[in-house]
């Protein structure tokens, strides 16, 4: 429980260490405090404000999924993005969650801390590396360089970070995590789920919210 933990306040908590020196690592280092100060003050539109379009098209697709997949569909998708459409599914009621979109069901997760503040001193950027219209940077956690690197993407002149592919690169550290564990995937999911919320998860959550 304890590395999961981990892995969850890595995969949104940041702020940032030297200045950089060219405008496009000052730019990225922007991206970052501003997001920072928006996750701190549980401001979700400040917060996707500093996130690419690619961002926004997965938590359309964790909409959709928690609105409309069956038990087949969500067993086919990855652990990660398994796990997301249950949280999605079990913890907004639907009255809510049917008149969201991608980017309001984002902002809701933050106004509500689902996006864990915690972490977020410990977490730094190191070095930045620009190539073109893309952009990463390493990621000191504590001080120490950790496996994953935050990305970016530069859209209509604007740096934004790219939240989807730190979702990827979680999702091979949760799978090693439930290997630990020793229990089946959903099993794990839905521990985790019902560690999060503090509430048992009903039998019908295989169910699709909406029928298509």
């Amino acid at each position: 429980m304890k590395k999961i933990t981990v892995i969850i306040l890595l995969l949104l908590t940041i702020s940032c260490a030297d200045q950089p020196k060219t405008g496009d690592e000052l730019a990225v280092q922007q991206c970052f405090n501003l997001y920072k100060s928006a996750i701190l003050k549980q401001n979700g539109a400040e917060a996707i404000a500093q996130l690419d379009s690619g961002t926004i098209k997965l938590y359309q697709e964790y909409l959709d999924w928690a609105l409309y997949a069956d038990e087949e569909r969500l067993n086919e998708l990855s652990l990660i993005n398994r796990m997301q459409a249950i949280l999605i599914r079990h913890r907004i009621p639907l009255e809510k969650l049917n008149k969201m979109n991608g980017a309001k069901l984002l902002v809701y997760a933050i106004d509500n801390d689902w996006i864990g503040k915690n972490g977020v001193i410990r977490t730094e950027i190191g070095k930045i590396y620009i190539s073109n219209e893309r952009a990463s940077a390493d990621v000191l956690n504590e001080g120490k360089k950790v496996l994953i690197r935050f990305q970016f993407n530069k859209e209509e002149g604007l740096w934004k970070m790219d939240l989807s592919h730190i979702l990827e690169s979680t999702n091979i550290l949760m799978l090693e995590a439930v290997k630990d564990s020793g229990k089946p995937e959903n099993e794990f999911i839905f521990l985790m789920s019902e560690s999060v919320s503090g509430q048992k998860i009903s039998e019908t959550i295989w169910d699709p919210l909406i029928k298509e």
